[in-house]
């Protein structure tokens, strides 16, 4: 009976509890890769969808598209997240370490976020 009692009494301390999480903070950080670009069309009659995927490259044909989006090597195309910069031009890796261009480095801000609101 006593092993019975005991059984019952581990059982319910190991489901019985909780674990309390007050909250999280929404972050974009880390190394994103473009592998696939699908550019859908709003006007059938003059362009197509398409679907760039990994090995292909992307250029547009706008001569105001910035720089690096104005050439995409998709697959081979790296943005960077940092907790409140964002890298735009992957440049290489030297002694283990990713380097970014910092003149297309940019700052950003994401609003609401709290324990309550994710952004």
């Amino acid at each position: 009976m006593m092993k019975k009692i005991v059984i019952i009494i581990l059982l319910v301390i190991l489901t019985g509890c909780e674990k309390y999480v007050s909250g999280t903070h929404l972050t974009l950080s880390g190394k994103y890769k473009i592998t696939r670009i699908s550019l859908v069309s709003v006007d059938q009659n003059t362009t197509r969808d398409t679907v760039y995927r990994t090995g292909d490259i992307y250029k547009s044909n706008n001569p105001s598209s910035p720089k690096p989006f104005d050439t995409i090597r998709v697959g081979n195309t790296f943005f960077h997240f940092d907790y409140s910069v964002i890298n735009l031009m992957y440049l290489g890796v030297i002694d283990d370490s990713d380097v970014w261009d910092k003149s297309y480095q940019t700052s950003y801000t994401i609003r609401g976020n709290n324990q309550w609101q994710e952004g």
